[in-house]
């Protein structure tokens, strides 16, 4: 699993994950509360790809995993 985190006001909140577990390799995104916003399949790919794909992705683009979240943050008040 790799996650992308963020902390604010001392709390961890989870922002994205790249996850298998006990199915295929899958991408989380995740709402401020918590819950999955949305799931994207990454089946076609090995545990191992996954894992470079992860990197790469949150590497790149942290700041719009971020953005996105911060926006739906501020329409949930």
């Amino acid at each position: 699993m790799v996650k992308l985190n963020v902390v604010k006001s001392d709390k961890i909140f989870e922002l994205a994950r790249y996850d298998s577990g006990l199915h295929s390799p899958h991408l989380d995104i995740l709402h401020p509360d918590g819950s999955k916003k949305r799931i994207i399949d990454f089946s076609m790919l090995e545990n191992a790809q996954a894992i470079n794909v992860a990197i790469e992705d949150f590497t790149n683009n942290w700041e719009f995993y971020l953005k996105r979240w911060e926006k739906w943050l501020k329409e949930k008040k």
